[in-house]
């Protein structure tokens, strides 16, 4: 008995079938890529003769002296350590329990996933992608940390902490990209001066009073915008969320005015901080 070979064809990809993913590009300046090796871009002549980097779908620059929102992150957990021949190290509860246990430390204090998680919830937002979010880190020891606005937050929290690291612990209180551009900097200012003069300041924890989202979308939308003498830049509201633990408690601060909660529920810091500007994107129709 024979049996007529046959060969199958490859089915030809129809013109409507699944696209090969496009590449992601970024507009921000990306912290991953700090302290690696630079890398060449493509560029192009402008009308004026100067050189501008090319990156497809960048998302629009926001208009100028548009509000913007300002978050505040309190009693920031970061904090170093030498562990054996390692100095610099950014201490985690976890990670380094045994080494805080020797030095009869705390372990609740050294929570720097918890500012790593409030980090990528509000940098991811399209708030933040917008251009209209300031995000300021205060730590346990007073040490005010300015985040430029363009900033992409590392992805892993290993990542995290080496830029960290580098930040708090090798003197020069900056965390730069390899174009020189500043991402993170220690502040020689206060954190509190960086609010508007006279200008309203919201905790934002649990078991105070409660607003819904259409509540404070109908209150916010009417509020005044102050400018801030640092930031040079007018601000809707500014918002002070504790990063100490996973319970939102109140931060133990005296420049607040009014203190609210986001949610009838439990919820941690970064999704406290998600529901803040959430708000915002619904009065500006940023989405």
């Amino acid at each position: 008995i024979f049996f007529r070979g046959f060969q199958m064809s490859k089915p030809e990809a129809s013109q409507n079938g699944a696209a090969k993913a496009p590449k992601r590009s970024r507009h921000e300046p990306s912290a991953e890529g700090a302290g690696r090796p630079k890398k060449k871009s493509k560029v192009t002549e402008g009308s004026s003769g100067s050189k501008s980097t090319v990156q497809n779908g960048e998302v629009p620059t926001p208009q100028q002296n548009a509000p913007k929102v300002l978050v505040i992150l309190e009693h920031a957990g970061l904090l170093l350590g030498q562990v054996g021949s390692k100095r610099d190290v950014l201490l985690c509860h976890q990670e380094h329990a045994n080494y805080l246990k020797v030095v009869r430390k705390d372990p609740a204090v050294y929570r720097p996933d918890i500012i790593h998680q409030t980090l990528l919830a509000l940098f991811d937002s399209p708030l933040a992608k917008a251009g209209r979010l300031h995000v300021l880190i205060n730590t346990v020891r007073n040490r005010c940390i300015e985040i430029n606005p363009r900033t992409r937050i590392p992805r892993t929290f290993k990542r995290f902490q080496g830029l960290m690291s580098q930040l708090l612990g090798q003197g020069k209180g900056t965390v730069t990209t390899p174009d020189g551009e500043v991402l993170f900097k220690i502040s020689t200012n206060p954190v509190h001066a960086y609010i508007p003069e006279n200008g309203k300041v919201y905790i934002v924890a649990s078991g105070v009073e409660y607003r819904s989202a259409q509540q404070l979308v109908k209150d916010f939308a009417s509020e005044k915008c102050m400018t801030s003498k640092i930031l040079k830049e007018p601000l809707q509201a500014v918002f002070v969320v504790n990063t100490t633990n996973d319970k939102l408690q109140p931060p133990q601060v005296d420049y607040f005015t009014d203190a609210l909660d986001v949610s009838q529920y439990p919820i941690t810091p970064p999704v406290a901080c998600s529901k803040v500007v959430e708000v915002f994107e619904r009065i500006w129709s940023i989405w």
